[in-house]
């Protein structure tokens, strides 16, 4: 779970109080399947590991913590998924989006939402 230290800054420690990794970050949000997003400020967010590893070394505007392998992130051009490498799922940036559910997501732009489908990285985009 995230700490915030007397300083104000973050890090992630186990249960016993003890930090998983030594670096603090500006925020950081809680670990799910293994990873968590941080992010740091004027270089922007990311994800670490549960040994406290850069995930992807990807750094994004903004990003939502990992679901069904698909996490959600806002670059310089709007909103898109990811997969664990850190690679866009798809071409298309939205002005918002939601995270994995089902393997589905809504996406909208200009007041307009689309459900898309989601897959893995590995497997490549469906939908449309």
């Amino acid at each position: 779970m995230p700490l915030v230290d007397s300083r104000g800054y973050f890090r992630h420690v186990r249960a016993d109080g003890y930090p998983v990794y030594g670096r603090t970050y500006d925020w950081a949000g809680d670990f799910r399947d293994g990873v968590a997003p941080v992010a740091v400020e004027g270089v922007g967010a990311t994800f670490v590991t549960d040994f406290g590893d850069l995930l992807h070394n990807r750094w994004f505007r903004e990003v939502r913590g990992y679901r069904e392998g698909v996490a959600a992130v806002r670059d310089g051009k709007g909103w898109c998924h990811i997969g664990m490498d850190g690679e866009p799922l798809y071409p298309e940036r939205y002005d918002s989006v939601t995270d994995s559910e089902g393997g589905r997501c809504l996406c909208t732009s200009g007041g307009v939402a689309a459900e898309r489908i989601l897959a893995p990285i590995s497997d490549g985009p469906m939908g449309p």
